[in-house]
């Protein structure tokens, strides 16, 4: 958990259903934790990403922000007891089938545990082809 005197701030506007908040910025769309690391630390070094030492997908206090590997964040969720669900190819599978049916993909989403962002992903082939 984050040892930051500063308490979580949340992001504006709604979070997504994945918990993360968005905003635009020079007409790109960032997951709002990754525009104010960002702007705080620079750009992301290739082949880390933003965590949070919180374990709150929705705060963008920046000292609640770091660089890391996806190894380490998700080492930190596992420790913070939060569950990292990836999905397996079975589920991606059905996903997709559901998706192809035009069943509205917030829907399907709340079914299995993820977004509707991941939902279309998966209906797109853009992962789990």
């Amino acid at each position: 958990m984050s040892k930051s005197p500063m308490p979580c701030k949340k992001g504006p506007g709604v979070a997504r259903s994945d918990g993360y908040h968005v905003q635009y910025h020079l007409g790109k769309r960032w997951a709002y934790h990754r525009l104010v690391a960002h702007w705080a630390f620079g750009p992301c070094p290739d082949g880390m990403e933003v965590c949070h030492s919180c374990d709150n997908r929705w705060c963008c206090e920046p000292t609640h922000l770091r660089y890391d590997t996806r190894s380490n964040n998700l080492h930190d969720i596992k420790k913070n007891g939060r569950v990292y669900r990836k999905l397996s190819q079975p589920l991606a599978d059905a996903i997709r089938r559901e998706a192809s049916t035009g069943r509205r993909q917030q829907d399907i989403a709340k079914d299995y545990g993820v977004s509707q962002t991941q939902v279309s992903l998966i209906h797109r082939k853009a992962q789990w082809v």
